[in-house]
Parts: structure tokens; sequence; C-alpha cells
């Protein structure tokens, strides 16, 4: 969300690298600019963010195939009304931008800079945009509760159901949070970890794995937690993995390099980490970090083992010299199946 203070912070980083205009075509930085998380949008989608140096932000919709446009790299035709651009003096270009976009005629005549002024300040959370965060972060917790007492639905009916209540509590949540009971929980698609497995009407046996990422008002924060009826699970895999996300959730201060936590997590878990064991959040559920985390960037920590039954605890965390974890549920021991 570009509040007055961060359109000030960016315009004033403008007009340091001399821009006049900075213009901005990616679903991230649109949705950075307008507040809207990329999935929430409805038609027509804002396609086009232009930045003057002083004043106000221009929004322009594109009205045809949203899809065909962004998905399609072939496409180089855009509707002139919507997409071309006059402007004089420099102009720059956020570095999200897709290449072939650079290729179409009207922007090739522009000479534009690539910059990454909107990601160097998506990265930096102003206090508001925190405690945003920190309200979303206690009603997960408390989501977190409430799916534990109600492991006797199938998997896509807890989904949903965590879904309606992330809108009684003023909430959004798309997609739906992931819900896997048993060996769902460690699936193994074409030699690799599903990371987000479709929702079945499997119901619970002896091991749940959810993953909760609800949106409030413009802000996401992430969080896992994985409870066991197998003694070899819950007595040795799941302390191990708390363990280690205890760790990981200390080095989230100033300076710490990024490589470091997927470095520490397999040193401490003792494989290989199948997925990403950081990342930034924010308006985006996964958000673009520097090499070494900054003072007011807010991370998720994600952790976690694959055997035959998957185990992944992650909480999100405001990088501070004394880190401050925003999701608890992860990190207690008292929440049982």
């Amino acid at each position: 969300m570009i509040t007055p203070e961060k359109l000030k912070e960016i315009q004033g980083k403008m007009q340091e690298e001399g821009l006049d205009y900075l213009l901005a075509f990616d679903p991230t930085s649109i949705a950075y600019i307008s507040g809207v998380p990329f999935s929430l949008f409805t038609s027509p989608v804002p396609a086009l963010a232009i930045i003057p140096s002083e004043g106000k932000i221009e929004l322009r919709l594109y009205e045809g195939d949203w899809n065909k446009t962004y998905v399609d790299e072939r496409t180089t035709e855009l509707t002139p009304s919507n997409w071309e651009v006059s402007l004089e003096g420099k102009i720059g270009v956020e570095s999200f931008v897709p290449a072939y976009l650079l290729e179409h005629r009207y922007y090739k005549e522009l000479k534009m800079k690539p910059v990454k002024i909107l990601a160097e300040s998506m990265r930096r959370k102003t206090e508001k945009e925190i405690n945003l965060m920190r309200k979303a972060g206690e009603q997960v917790d408390e989501l977190m509760k409430f799916a534990m007492g109600n492991l006797h639905l199938p998997e896509q009916n807890l989904a949903y159901l965590l879904m309606n209540s992330c809108e009684t509590r003023g909430m959004k949540h798309w997609p739906p949070p992931i819900v896997s009971y048993d060996e769902n929980t460690a699936r193994i698609i074409n030699g690799k970890l599903d990371m987000h497995p479709k929702l079945t009407d499997k119901e619970f046996k002896k091991h749940v794995l959810l993953d909760i990422y609800p949106c409030y008002r413009g802000y996401h924060v992430d969080a896992s937690f994985t409870c066991s009826k197998v003694s070899e699970v819950s007595e040795k895999v799941i302390p191990k993995v708390r363990k280690a996300l205890e760790e990981l959730v200390s080095m989230a201060t100033p300076g710490t390099s990024v490589e470091k936590f997927r470095v520490v997590a397999e040193e401490r878990l003792g494989e290989k980490m199948s997925h990403a064991v950081v990342h930034g959040v924010g308006v985006l559920l996964h958000e673009p970090l520097g090499a070494t985390l900054e003072k007011g960037n807010v991370v998720a920590i994600e952790p976690g083992v694959y055997k035959r039954y998957g185990v992944r605890l992650e909480t999100t965390v405001v990088v501070n010299d004394v880190p401050e974890v925003l999701v608890r549920a992860p990190l207690r021991l008292d929440l049982e199946v």
C-alpha cells in the first residue's frame, strides 16, 4: 500500500536517480501501489502505474484479455488507448516488468532505465503496515485453534470453513488455506514436493498440516502448523523442526544473509530443504528480499521435513535487533490434536 509517506520516499529516490517518471506494469508492483492483492483483483484490472517525481500516481486499466497479455510472452499488441504513454523526461521502469513488454513499440522509444525503487520500498515496512500484520497474526493464532477443534471435517470442508471464518474476522483468504491429512502432507509429483496439494474429501486419521495465509486490509501473514498422533512424528520430528524454527527466528536480525537460513535449516534437520526457508511477506504472500535482511523487513520462516508425513512449521517475523514473532501458534506446544 502506497501511503503518503511511502510515496514521498519513492519520489525522493526517483529524484536522486534523476527520474521524471517511474512506470510499473507487473502484478507485484500494481498490488503494492493499489493496496489490493493481485489474487483479489476483479475486472477491470489495473495494468499500468505512472508515478511522477512530484504529484499523484496514475493507474491505467487494461480491459482486454488480461491472461493473454501477461501470460503469453509472444503477445506484444496491447490496447493503445490504455497503454500508449506520451511522457517527456527521464523514465524508469520497475525491474519486475516482463521483458516482452519492453519490446513493445511504444516503450522501445521511451528508452526506460530499469530500477528497483518499488521493490526496495516494498521490503521496508512502516510501523503502520506492521501494525496491520500484527492484527492479522493475532487472528491466525485463533484460526489455528479453531482448525484443531474441527478436524472431524474432510480437508476441503475445513478449508472452506476457515475461509468463512476469515471473512467474519474482516480478512480475505484466497486461494483457500492448505489443509492436508496424513499422506497428503508429503505428496510427491514428478519427483517434486507438492507444496499446494489439491483439497480432497479425505478425512483426518492421525496427521494434519495446515498452511494459513490470510490478508487483512491488504497485508498478508503466513503460517503453517503440524500436529500428529504418530508417536515417532509427534515425539521426535515435530520437536526437532520446532527447535530449528526457534533458531531461525532468532536469526531474523538486520544483516543476516538470506542464504544462511537454508544452510542452518539443512544442518539442523539433516536434509536438503524442498522449498525456500525464508521469503518476504506483505501486500503479496511472497515478496522479494535482498541478499541480506534489513530492519523493517517482514519475513515468513518455514523449515520442513517430508518423509511419509510432512512436517512444516512456519511463522511470520518482523526483522529487528530483537525479532518480533507475529504468529505464535507454530512455536507453541499446547495445540494438540
